[in-house]
């Protein structure tokens, strides 16, 4: 059982895989405390004053800011929690050297298979929980 209480951020601007995300945390991921956010400013302003064990980006914010510039400011404000990247990018290849190159551990090409992405999830919280009591 874990100690930590964890917690998991979502930001998407796509309704339709938000609300997917949504029925997603509810059936598979109960015990874990989601929250999601449609805006990029909106999130910074919500990881400035919350700790997140994960935080999962969509990469194209709808002009806004893309999600592996929100992820890397999140490594300056919140070092131990985890970085994640969807996309529906072709070139999955080019995100994956673009998430490297900005700490981000996973990218998940969209549309994603639901085991995949619990997965992901389950081994971010590990590592997170790793970090966060090794402090």
């Amino acid at each position: 059982m874990s100690l930590v209480q964890h917690s998991i951020l979502f930001v998407e601007d796509s309704a339709d895989v938000l609300q997917s995300l949504k029925l997603f945390c509810a059936i598979k991921l109960p015990h874990v405390r989601a929250e999601f956010e449609t805006c990029p400013r909106a999130a910074l302003m919500k990881l400035a004053g919350t700790q997140y064990s994960l935080v999962v980006s969509d990469e194209d914010l709808g002009g806004t800011m893309p999600g592996h510039i929100l992820l890397n400011n999140l490594k300056q404000l919140s070092p131990n929690t985890q970085r994640m990247m969807l996309t529906a990018f072709s070139n999955l290849d080019e995100m994956k050297s673009v998430a490297k190159l900005n700490g981000i551990a996973y990218v998940l090409g969209k549309p994603f298979k639901q085991e995949e992405l619990l997965s992901i999830i389950e081994h971010s919280l590990q590592t997170y929980e790793l970090k966060a009591t090794s402090n």
